[in-house]
């Protein structure tokens, strides 16, 4: 059963201005996760105050995540040094 795919306006936003060659192999990650794959390393359950969702790597973006039975939701796509700081 593949899950829904949603997408925040911000997360949209931020896609739609990545113009390197990560834009493409993000959309593959994204597509990937309707298909439920949450076994791959790439994919990690945060913690502290942001338990509860989860990143997935992506080369040097993170994509950061909900999911809620069938519906997952792209919360946001951030380069990795605006995320960790």
């Amino acid at each position: 059963m593949k899950a829904t795919i949603k997408i925040t306006p911000s997360a949209l936003k931020t896609y739609k201005e990545i113009n390197n060659p990560y834009h493409d192999k993000i959309k593959e990650k994204i597509d990937e996760l309707s298909e439920y794959d949450f076994n791959s390393r790439n994919i990690k359950p945060l913690k502290g105050e942001f338990k509860g969702l989860y990143r997935l790597r992506v080369g040097d973006y993170r994509i950061i995540f909900d999911k809620e039975e069938t519906i997952i939701t792209i919360i946001s796509i951030l380069h990795r040094k605006d995320v960790y700081n």
